[in-house]
């Protein structure tokens, strides 16, 4: 399958070397991160709260970047700018629902890291 953000374990390789049990966890904490970033992204947007969105968006971008989610990473620093800086609210919605579109596919590859290494 080719994905539109296909991950990339090559950074985690060279910080782990081969070690596939350390990449499996690495994967799994991805994962709950991931989903936990989901939800509260979600009700920072429904509650307006800038602050909260700046937050999960920059608490975000050092997993993207472990796993090269780049296209990811740089729709989340135009949430965590119009957070931040313009407050604009219809910017956020429409990255964060490129994002939503985009997640199922990243999970999808993260369990198959998870099954492949495991």
């Amino acid at each position: 399958m080719s994905y539109k953000h296909p991950i990339d374990t090559s950074f985690i390789s060279t910080q782990i070397g081969e070690s596939p049990e350390i990449l499996v966890e690495m994967s799994e904490v991805f994962l709950e991160v991931l989903k936990e970033y989901q939800v509260s992204m979600q009700e920072a947007i429904a509650a307006n709260d800038f602050s909260a969105i700046h937050l999960h968006a920059h608490k975000i971008k050092p997993s993207l970047s472990m796993f090269g989610l780049n296209g990811i990473l740089e729709m989340i620093l135009v949430i965590e700018k119009a957070a931040h800086f313009d407050q604009d609210l219809v910017k956020i919605i429409e990255y964060s629902r490129k994002i939503e579109k985009e997640l199922p596919l990243i999970y999808h590859q993260v369990s198959e890291i998870i099954e492949v290494h495991n």
